[in-house]
């Protein structure tokens, strides 16, 4: 068998990954006939076709659908190695690939970004926000700020702290509707449903003496963004459970009130998720102490991990 050639690998990617030769050679640097020549190199070395081409669309064979995951990883991990040797010896420079959800990073992620690229001006950040769990490895991206319960995966997580979920109401709509006191009470009230999580009508709540109590909730508004539901919530259309970072601010004037405690939901954890490789560049680390140690003094954070053990 010919020896391996990693850059055949990074073509075969690099296409699978864009969809076209052209864009998989932009992504590159390269020329269209080079990266052409590399893939038609790599299957004559295997023996198979790993994309199916007519003269209309290109798409991966079935051996290419098995193979790309492996392969993705394994260019990955590779160039992680070749950028910890370069910047072994020089400042930390490149590009970093990130994504974070929606409401969070306009309320939260901003300064700490902005200081992080001011410290560092040789790196560059591509951020991405989307309330949508993305598949982390296949866009290319270095690391995601995620909030809630992690699904199982190959993906390393750090957890950063953990964000207490409340649940709250507008004085006015308490003053119309009455306070819950128990979870049953929910069943009277009218609910602001966020539809980014599994069973967004089920809600479940603990009592230090009484246990565990899931209710079903009746939904006046279902919305699949937080900033919109927010503002149902402050125009007193219903009650909801936030995350504790999107509505300290307004606990604190008033504009929001919780209630029914002491029942309250489970906390979740805010995480740093990375790929499965074993090495990640400097500018990534760098990134991920920073997020840790700006995220640890912020005061709805508890429980927080600062920096790595």
């Amino acid at each position: 068998m010919e020896q391996l050639d990693l850059d055949d690998w990074r073509a075969f990617v690099a296409v699978a990954d864009t969809g076209t030769f052209t864009a998989g050679a932009s992504s590159l640097g390269w020329s269209v006939p080079t990266v052409s020549k590399r893939v038609a190199a790599l299957e004559r070395r295997l023996g198979v076709s790993l994309f199916h081409r007519t003269s209309r669309r290109l798409a991966l064979s079935p051996t290419g659908e098995t193979v790309l995951p492996s392969a993705r990883e394994h260019v990955r991990g590779l160039a992680a190695v070749e950028d910890s040797l370069r910047e072994r010896d020089c400042a930390p420079g490149g590009r970093i690939r990130m994504s974070a959800p929606v409401s969070f990073s306009i309320a939260h992620l901003g300064g700490p970004l902005t200081s992080f690229l001011r410290d560092w001006p040789d790196i560059d950040l591509d951020l991405r926000i989307s309330d949508e769990t993305i598949d982390l490895v296949g866009g290319g991206f270095d690391l995601a700020l995620r909030i809630g319960r992690l699904p199982d995966s190959s993906l390393k997580a750090r957890k950063l702290c953990d964000i207490r979920m409340p649940l709250v109401a507008a004085p006015a709509y308490l003053a119309a509707a009455g306070r819950p006191q128990h979870p049953d009470d929910l069943k009277r009230h009218q609910a602001i449903v966020y539809a980014q999580v599994r069973d967004p009508t089920r809600w479940t709540f603990r009592h230090d003496l009484e246990g565990e109590r899931t209710v079903e909730v009746s939904p006046r508004l279902t919305v699949d963004n937080g900033d919109l539901g927010l503002e149902a919530l402050r125009a007193g259309l219903g009650l909801t459970v936030q995350p504790e970072f999107f509505i300290y601010d307004d606990l604190a004037s008033g504009t929001l009130e919780e209630v029914m405690l002491p029942w309250s939901m489970p906390p979740v954890g805010a995480y740093i998720v990375t790929p499965p490789s074993a090495l990640r560049p400097r500018r990534v680390s760098l990134l991920i102490e920073h997020l840790a140690s700006s995220l640890a003094r912020l005061p709805w954070a508890y429980g927080a991990h600062p920096s790595s053990t």
